[in-house]
């Protein structure tokens, strides 16, 4: 998943699903789920939701949420990818401060 401006071409918009207490993102547009790489960047291919497309959310004190996903049995937050061009979501964080925060917005 490749971070862009605001306006910029990509699809924003993201339904939640939950599968046995684990949250899924699913495209709208797409209709695939968000998910990672061997390299532990985020990509949206996922014909399905399980085993690497598990998130969990964790509300932050100050306002917003961070996600995490499940790297083998340790949740790992989404973080940005610093790599030679755009800048990357991966599931790249050690610690939950790491993490990005997220507002959630129901529409």
């Amino acid at each position: 998943v490749v971070l862009a401006p605001p306006g910029g071409r990509g699809s924003i918009h993201w339904a939640y699903v939950e599968t046995e207490g684990w949250l899924g993102f699913r495209n709208r547009i797409s209709n695939k789920f968000l998910c990672h790489d061997w390299n532990g960047r985020l990509k949206c291919s996922a014909e399905q939701h399980d085993g690497w497309r598990h998130f969990s959310i964790t509300s932050v004190p100050k306002g917003g949420y961070i996600m995490q996903m499940v790297v083998w049995w340790t949740l790992r937050p989404i973080a940005i990818n610093v790599e030679k061009g755009p800048q990357k979501l991966g599931k790249t964080g050690n610690k939950l401060s790491d993490g990005i925060i997220w507002e959630l917005v129901n529409i």
